[in-house]
This record gives structure tokens, sequence and C-alpha cells, in this order.
């Protein structure tokens, strides 16, 4: 189904051997504040403008000069527009409306019990179906200031979504707990699935059409979720899409509601919800006639591309299936290798979920191909060189991606976790543009899921361990940012991490004035059947923002470069992969900390020699490891030999006699000479 988009405007990218930058956003200074009364000609919500938007461009030297430095400092990186429209009528509400936080919105959904015994027969199969089951309505406010606008659709479709979050919906006549849901506006109830509600449309052919076109502010359908993750200052994840549109990347909208859940005999308050912009094509079409995207190209041009499937305006749009169906194809999963392209495991997910792939094609689906550029992509990242995959996939484009990726921390990400991202193949030029995912485990979220031990805070810029802390083996990631020799991917990483250190966006009080704003329109929403999680910017689940992001950018040294050199002697980032000695995120651990791999990371100094200042006590045990403890790197004092002999191989603690009271200590650790020393200052 196709949909219109709301502004058609102008997009270009350039490159030239002058300088990099991210051009077209407000320079980073003061968050706008949301004044209340904002005219609708000066909101950048407001798709009535006629004033187009600026575009983002990179542009990029081939002299040394990008390795600088100071080069960082001609990327911008956009504000956070923390500003809400005053809508005058309802027939103005835009879909941006819909997702800023100033605005309340509430869904309340009407499903009768017979419907909803359906829905819960559907997850017993143990597949994800696609069959949606029947609302009898589904009403949405908006409030906006002292204006409250209504909208009720009749007959929509609802289902089930998520992956290991899926539990039981509806047991002995209640709703069993808080489920994730997807809503289909445009459903037409056309199944021979024996049971299932139907519509008969015969003779109706207007309003048949009307219901295949049907939209809520252009959107066919909405994505539901609650928040499983207890974050309770339930914006992360909607900070962290906020990030990627602030440096020019594709992802969904997202923002909050009240949810409200009907049945035949009851009424269930959800509480406070994330709401998302469904990932389908519609979601492409929409944001390249926007226009506001790094490098992508313009909708009237992609869609007279000739790249993909023959006689289509959309490319090829891939989501990425961990760990279901031909998803499940073992470690490491969907990391773009030969391995998690070969045989059945990219394809279009069947009616009733009996088959998902690996690379589950969401345009295009009733069309017979082979899907080569995926193939021939996953192909050139195995067997090809930095050189071959650049002519199949915009790698300036994955290097930002990348950056933001390694700021927001989510070890459930692609880096990590081969996981949560889509792929688009431009009908432009062929090339694949990596579209982040369900970044619900971003900025210090660590309820249930911590593999690091410490919420991704102390991860370094080149770190090469996956979220279990092993080797990464992830060919993209070891050929473009993490790779050991210099690349134009690398440095475009790196100098993206040192832009959002130093942008405004990326501050706590930045952060802190989003939060506030939210609080104060959603505050009352957070009252549920179920859990309850209320607003605050520390909770014993999670680490705090504040915890978190002051970690993680202790780590980024602005004087960093790809050279190697360092001036932060807290980072281990000193891009020495070739060194025989380096080993990245080496820690101590001991009496001192509970034995608990708390963050005490070690600085390489070159050479071998690592060097750590901890506070200690007398005879204080204390051990040297990796991380996470998971890849066998184990580092004590060989049984009954010097008490300064190292083993890389386990061995008895360290211990420090001499100290009078707590003190602090230096500790030297030379691998290269297997020895550990100590200085008691």
């Amino acid at each position: 189904m196709k949909r219109k988009g709301l502004l058609a405007l102008p997009f270009i990218f350039l490159l030239s051997s002058c300088s990099m930058m991210l051009a077209g956003q407000k320079p980073t200074g003061t968050p706008q504040n949301d004044t209340g009364n904002n005219n609708n000609n000066n909101n950048s919500n407001n798709n009535n403008n006629d004033t187009p938007k600026e575009v983002n461009r990179i542009t990029l030297p081939e002299d040394s000069v990008v390795y600088g430095n100071e080069y960082y400092k001609d990327i911008t990186i956009g504000d956070l527009d923390l500003s809400t429209r005053v809508i005058e009528s309802q027939e103005k509400v835009t879909y941006d409306d819909l997702f800023n936080l100033g605005n309340k919105v509430t869904i309340s959904i009407d499903v009768d019990n017979e419907e909803l015994e359906k829905l819960q027969a559907d997850y017993e199969t143990g597949h994800k179906t696609d069959i949606y089951r029947h609302c009898n309505s589904v009403t949405i406010t908006l409030v906006n200031g002292g204006n409250t606008f209504s909208w009720t659709y009749e007959d929509v479709g609802i289902r089930q979504k998520g992956n290991t979050s899926r539990k039981d919906v509806f047991k002995n006549g209640e709703i069993a707990g808080l489920n994730h849901f997807k809503l289909s506006f445009d459903e037409t109830f056309e199944y021979s699935v024996p049971g299932a509600y139907t519509e008969d449309w015969t003779g109706k052919e207007t309003d048949y059409k009307k219901r295949t076109d049907r939209k809520f502010l252009g959107l066919s359908g909405i994505d539901i979720k609650w928040n499983k993750n207890y974050d309770s200052t339930h914006i992360r994840e909607i900070y962290a899409s906020k990030l990627y549109r602030a440096c020019g990347l594709l992802t969904q909208d997202i923002g909050l509601c009240d949810f409200k859940f009907k049945t035949s005999t009851k009424t269930y308050n959800f509480g406070l919800c994330t709401i998302y912009e469904p990932a389908t094509k519609a979601l492409i079409k929409k944001h390249l006639k926007e226009g506001n995207l790094l490098r992508l190209p313009e909708w009237k041009d992609e869609k007279e591309g000739t790249y993909g499937v023959p006689d289509v305006s959309y490319g090829d749009f891939y989501k990425a299936s961990w760990g279901v169906g031909e998803g499940s194809c073992g470690n490491p999963g969907p990391n773009l290798s030969t391995k998690s392209t070969n045989n059945k495991k990219v394809g279009v997910k069947n009616f009733d979920g009996t088959y998902i792939p690996a690379y589950d094609r969401k345009t295009n689906k009733d069309v017979s191909y082979s899907d080569p550029l995926i193939k021939e992509l996953s192909n050139k990242i195995t067997n090809g060189t930095y050189s071959d995959i650049e002519k199949l996939m915009d790698l300036d484009y994955f290097a930002v991606a990348m950056a933001c990726n390694y700021i927001i921390g989510n070890p459930d990400d692609f880096r990590y976790n081969n996981n949560n991202y889509m792929l688009y193949f431009s009908r432009v030029d062929g090339k694949a543009y990596y579209m982040p995912i369900d970044n619900d485990r971003c900025f210090g979220v660590t309820k249930d899921w911590n593999p690091d031990g410490n919420g991704q805070k102390n991860r370094a810029i080149f770190d090469t361990l996956n979220c279990k802390n092993e080797a990464n083996t992830n060919d993209l990631m070891l050929k473009t940012v993490l790779a050991t020799s210099t690349n134009r991917s690398k440095a475009i990483y790196l100098n993206y991490i040192k832009a959002i250190k130093e942008s405004n966006f990326i501050k706590e009080a930045t952060f802190e004035a989003f939060f506030n704003k939210t609080k104060a329109v959603y505050e009352s929403s957070v009252t549920s059947d179920f859990v309850t999680i209320g607003f605050n910017l520390n909770d014993s689940n999670n680490l705090s923002y504040h915890d978190y992001i002051t970690a993680k950018l202790s780590k980024i040294d602005l004087n960093y470069t790809l050279s190697g050199t360092n001036t932060n002697t807290n980072n281990n980032d000193n891009n020495t992969t070739d060194d025989e000695y380096y080993y990245p995120s080496v820690q101590i651990t001991g009496d001192f900390c509970g034995w608990s791999g708390a963050d005490y990371p070690l600085a390489y100094q070159g050479d071998g020699v690592y060097t750590v200042t901890v506070t200690l006590t007398e005879n204080t045990g204390f051990k040297f490891y990796n991380n996470g403890w998971n890849n066998g790197l184990n580092w004590g004092n060989k049984k009954g030999d010097d008490p300064h002999a190292l083993s890389l191989n386990g061995g008895d603690n360290f211990k420090i006699t001499g100290i009078t009271g707590t003190t602090t200590v230096t500790v030297t650790v030379d691998v290269k000479n297997l020895t550990c020393t100590w200085v008691i200052n």
C-alpha cells in the first residue's frame, strides 16, 4: 500500500577534499526550550511549513589531516528540540505532533474476549504469526495545552509483537499481564484461517479502497511496547532515536502514550507505554521525502532507481531476525557473513510464522526474487577487503551510525550481538544503509541482562569484544571501524564520537530538560494494573544517565588519534591491536571491590606495560582480568614464586604488605617481562 509523504524536500550530498562535516544542523548551544506558545510557522515540528529542512553532508579530505586531533570540530551535531507548538484545530494535527512528548497521547482499544482468546492461541503455537485479530475500535486522543483532539477507528487489527518478551495474553477470562502489540489501521481481515474474524467486501469496492488506504496521521499502524526494562526515565530509547536523527541517520520515530485496554468484561490500565513508527517501507518513503538524512537520496530519485527488484519504487529493505526461525543460525547470528545469508536465511516471512528468515524482506514481498544485493554484500564482507565492501555499502553512513551506537551503549546492537538493525539497499546506487532499531537497552539499562557487568559504560572506543566479552567475529566491524589499520570509516567513526562528546545533545542538562518536559506531561500516566514505574532519574534496576554518560565520556580523549596517541591515562583505547602485548579492557579486581568486577581499568602504556592506581589496605588480594571474566584472561601470581612474578594463566592473588591503614597504590603490570610491581603512595 502506498502512502503520501508529508513534505517533499530537496536533498544533496557532497564529497570534496576540503573538510569533514555534518552541515545543515542547528549550532550547538542550549537546548531549545518549550515555550508552549510557538507559532506554527516557526516550529520545527510543523510539516505545513514551506521552508525546506536543511540537509546533512559529509565531506572528507583525501590527505592525512583526517587523522588530526582537531578534526571533530568540523562536525556539527543537531540540538535537541524541546519545543511544542500550539495546535489550532484537529485538522492541523500532524504526524510529528504525535511523537512530540509535549503532547499527551492516550490510546484506548476495545477488544472482545473471543478475539483475545485467539491472540492467546496464536501465542501458544510458538510461532510469530502475522495474523491480526479484531479490535472493535481504537480511540486515540492528543492533549495539546488546553485542547484535546480525538480520533476513533473501528475494525482495527491487533497482534502480539516481540521475541523474548512474548508471554501469555489472556488466561481464565483475564488479561494475563503486560505485552507488546502491533495495531493495523488498514487491516481488511481477509483471512482463510479457521475461526478468524473476516469481513465481506463483496460489492463494497469503494469501502475496501478506503480501508486499504486508511491511515492515522500518515501511519498505517502503530507499535506499542510496555516498559519491560523498568526505565524510570521513560525516555532513554526515545533519546537514542533523537541522537540518530541529530546525526542525520534513518531510524524510527518513537514517543509515549497512556495505554488502556477494554475487554468484554473489564477495562485494564497498561500505564505509560512507548509507541513506535512501524519499521515498514512506508518509513522509507516518509523520511526520504523529508530529505533531512545523511547521504541517502531524495525520494523522487529513489523511486526511479534501477537497483533491486525490477519495476518497483522501493529498494530491498530487510529486518535482521536474531534467535527465531532461520534467524536461529547459531552463534554469531545475523552478522552479515555468508553463513548468515546462505540457504533459506534470506527471504520473506510466511504468514503463520513457521518460516522466519535471518533477513526478512519487508519490501516487494509478492515478487519472486533471489535477493542478490544482500548476498553479494555478505560475500564481500566475509571474503573481501574494505574497498570491496565500500562498493556495496555506504561505509561513511555506517561509521556515523557506529559512533552513535558507541555513545548509546546497547549490548544488543549490531556491534555486540549482531541484532536490532535493518538494512535498506537504495535503488539509486544499490548500496546498503544501516538502520538501528530497538535500542531499549541503552544509556545504562541493565535490568535482566548486564553482560559486561557495567552497563556498557566502560567499553573502549576500539574494543574488539562482543556482548559476551569474547573476541568479536563480526567481519564488517573488524574490517571497518575496528580495523587494525587506518581507513576512512575508522576516521569518521572516531571523529563523530569526539564530536558527540562535545555536543550539547549528550550533556546531562539536555537529557534532564527532556526528562522534566516528559515528566510534566506524563507523570499521571504511570499507574498500571500490573507494574507501576514512576518517573525518576535514578532507579535500582538500571544505571542512572549520570553514571553511565559520565563514565562513557571519560573514555573519549579529544586528543586521541588513529595513530595511537592518547593523553588520557584512564583510557585503554590506544589502537594497539597490532601489539602482541595489548589486551583490550584489562581491569583489576579483588578484596577492595568484593571481587565484583567493578570498574578499575588499567591504562596501557605500550610495550606490554599497564598501570592502575587504586585504594588498598594491608594484605589486599587482587588479580587482573578482561572485563567480564568470560574470555579466559585471568592474570595472577605464580604459586610459590616471587610475589612479583606475573602468571598469564591464573594462579594465586597478589598481596601487598607494608600498607598502613588505607592508602592509594599504583600497580604496574609488565606482560612482556611477566612482572607485577607496586608503589605505595
